[in-house]
C-alpha cells in the first residue's frame, strides 16, 4: 500500500507547480483552497496535479496558509529520505 493510499481518509489539496516548489522547500503556501468543512489546524495531504502525494501540511490558525509538516518529495521529484 502506498503512503497516499494509507492516508486516503485524510483530506487532500492539489497544489500548483509554484506552490509545490514552496511546499517542497518547507515554506508556507498561501492561496490554497481549504477543503470544505475543514478548520485551522487540520492535517491535509499535499498533492500535485496528478494526485501524487508530496507531503503533509497543516492549515495555519487564522489564515488560509498551508504549513508543511512533512515533505516527502522535492520539486525535482526525488523522494526525501
Amino acid at each position: 500500500m502506498s503512503p497516499n493510499q494509507a492516508l486516503g481518509k485524510m483530506p487532500g489539496v492539489c497544489l500548483t507547480p509554484t506552490q509545490m516548489k514552496r511546499f517542497s522547500n518547507g515554506n508556507p503556501v498561501a492561496d490554497v483552497r481549504v477543503p470544505p468543512g475543514e478548520e485551522a489546524g487540520t492535517l491535509v495531504r499535499a498533492l500535485d496535479g496528478a494526485g501524487e502525494l508530496w507531503g503533509i501540511g497543516q492549515w495555519a490558525p487564522g489564515e488560509a496558509v498551508l504549513q508543511p509538516v512533512r515533505v516527502l518529495r522535492k520539486q525535482e521529484g526525488k523522494t526525501v529520505t
